[in-house]
């Protein structure tokens, strides 16, 4: 599978890992700095890293890229860039999750074993807290689009 990541620190790094232990063709990284980790593991990886602050348009997507995974991004995909991918973007935002809100609703679903609200899931490697986890990382998709463990598996 052809990947872009965006994001940053621990979650966007943790999803960067998973792709390349799969074997994905991880064809861009973008990182709002060059001195984050996941912006850090990519130039040691040898993937092509580019540094957008609050809007990622079309111009920065690959071509023929297969999805866009978004882990721990705070910037704008715009639509011209989601179409750019075959899936389009997968992402997480902290308000998907019904019963923990905030920076932290993502640990908090994760650290109470939650399974999702019926329409999104949490998906984890392994079970345990934020800090001490070492699993793939987490990914929530939308239960009509993506079936349990496509990407997290």
């Amino acid at each position: 599978m052809r990947v872009m990541i965006v994001g940053q620190k621990f979650f966007g790094a943790e999803v960067l890992k998973l792709c390349l232990a799969r074997g994905d063709d991880v064809v861009a990284v973008s990182a709002p700095r060059v001195d984050d980790r996941l912006a850090a593991l990519a130039t040691d990886a040898g993937v092509p890293l580019c540094q957008v602050d609050k809007r990622l348009g079309a111009e920065w997507v690959p071509d023929g890229l297969d999805v866009i995974l978004c882990a721990h991004a705070h910037l704008f995909v715009t639509p011209e860039a989601r179409a750019k991918a075959r899936l389009g973007a997968l992402g997480y935002h902290p308000s998907l999750l019904p019963r923990h809100r905030g920076r932290d609703a993502v640990v908090w679903a994760v650290h109470m074993r939650d399974q999702g609200n019926g329409r999104h899931r949490v998906l984890a490697g392994r079970r345990g807290g934020y800090r001490g986890y070492s699993g793939a990382g987490l990914v929530l998709g939308q239960a009509r689009r993506y079936r349990r463990g496509a990407l997290a598996a």
